[in-house]
């Protein structure tokens, strides 16, 4: 009984040695999850910003060029 019991206590540590690093990786999971999510909220700006100046130069050239006409 007092080996059965040994080999429960270990497993036991074990399982919580695994726990703690599971937990230690999701924590840097979700840092990184979190910076990714800041790049692409940077990237979306910076695409808005491209987008509405194609736009400004597409919308200038054409009535430029109605204009000479």
């Amino acid at each position: 009984m007092d080996i059965w019991q040994e080999s429960v206590r270990k497993d036991i540590e074990d399982m919580k040695v695994d726990i703690r690093r599971l937990q230690d990786k999701t924590l840097l999971q979700d840092q990184s999850i979190q910076n990714i999510q800041g790049d692409l909220k940077e990237i979306k700006e910076d695409t808005k910003w491209l987008k509405r100046t194609i736009t400004t130069a597409l919308i200038t050239a054409t009535i430029v060029a109605f204009c000479i006409w």
